[in-house]
């Protein structure tokens, strides 16, 4: 870490850490001593992102060069997106500032959100500190007890505003299990709309995550204060295993969406299961976005490839599969085929330069 670029930028399980960019024109150990780093969330004091964020600064100092003190400030407003507006147009760039902030922001301007003023582009996104299971949790009065009574009956849920994180799954959730959601919006953070759950001023919240429940509010399950109607991540949570699964009810889906699903496999089993998937397609008719770095696999199951660069992502390349289907494994001897995966690794080749 000799020079530190740009503008910094940090997601936290449901959120991101980014840095705003610029360059260093002297050692980062020499520049940063002496020196503090502000830590901005985009989220209220005493929820899950920013209890995770102090966290965070309470150590980060020690691993950048200089050990800089690292101070926390909170910037709610718009689900992240004022955070983001500030450091794109505001936040000095020469890394003494970065973000944290959830992770709906990155996907807010491809998505039209006309307050989103901001590149995504434009930042280092660092990654993301934890991987979350999140919850549609009600209040103990509240007369839902399952998803088939989410399905009939209407709830409201909290929210900061219209583009957050809570009102994202909410419209998500809404629109695939057809559950019924009515979202309230203007409350600063989770915060704020634990407190009006308390209050009755809304039924429940549509993105609890797990470990923000037991950081924030661990007696809530404890004193069966609320009732926790859907689980939904990559993976399901073993310590609420009889709350449903989000996955486990999407049973015939109209979109695939598989990121390198057979990479770890040897040859020989790699290529089996892609002839399987195929198949599986052709009797489906799914529509499959498939990400892999094998040239060889995006050729065979693909009718459409799509080449992208690193460092922005950005796609360089939009390329039609002009081999015929149903392929088996005889294509890949094929001079079509490795003519085909010749032209795609040169334009990977140049994408990578």
């Amino acid at each position: 870490m000799k020079n530190l670029p740009r503008r910094v930028v940090l997601a936290l399980g449901a959120a991101s850490l980014l840095c705003a960019s610029g360059a260093l024109a002297q050692p980062a150990a020499e520049f940063y001593k002496g020196k503090s780093v502000t830590l901005v969330v985009s989220s209220s004091p005493g929820g899950g992102y920013d209890i995770m964020s102090r966290t965070i600064a309470k150590y980060l100092g020690n691993h950048l060069p200089g050990n800089p003190r690292v101070l926390v400030q909170n910037m709610p407003g718009a689900g992240g997106i004022v955070a983001m507006n500030y450091f794109y147009t505001n936040a000095p760039k020469d890394g003494t500032y970065l973000g944290a902030v959830q992770n709906n922001t990155p996907f807010e301007p491809l998505l039209g959100t006309r307050e989103a003023k901001y590149d995504p582009t434009k930042f280092n996104w660092l990654g993301s500190p934890s991987t979350e299971v999140g919850l549609i949790a009600v209040w103990r009065n509240v007369p839902v007890n399952t998803l088939a009574d989410l399905k009939r009956r209407e709830i409201t849920v909290g929210s900061s505003g219209a583009n957050s994180t809570p009102s994202f799954y909410a419209r998500l959730i809404n629109e695939t299990l057809g559950t019924k959601m009515r979202i309230v919006v203007g409350y600063p953070g989770q915060n704020e709309v634990y407190f009006a759950m308390e209050r009755g001023e809304v039924d429940g919240f549509p993105s609890l995550f797990y470990n923000t429940l037991n950081s924030t509010r661990p007696a809530w399950r404890k004193e069966k204060n609320i009732k926790l109607i859907l689980q939904y991540g990559l993976e399901k949570e073993p310590e609420i295993a009889e709350v449903p699964n989000a996955l486990d009810l999407v049973t015939d889906p109209e979109l695939l969406l598989l990121d390198e699903p057979f990479a770890a496999l040897d040859e020989i089993t790699r290529f089996r299961l892609n002839e399987d998937l195929l198949r599986l397609w052709e009797a489906r008719h799914w529509t499959v976005i498939f990400v892999t770095h094998s040239v060889f696999e995006s050729a065979f199951l693909s009718s459409r490839v799509v080449v992208m660069a690193p460092r922005p992502g950005r796609v360089v390349a939009d390329l039609p599969v002009d081999l015929p289907y149903p392929r088996e494994g005889a294509l890949r001897t094929s001079v079509p085929y490795a003519t085909f995966c010749r032209g795609l690794s040169e334009r990977l080749a140049g994408a990578m330069a």
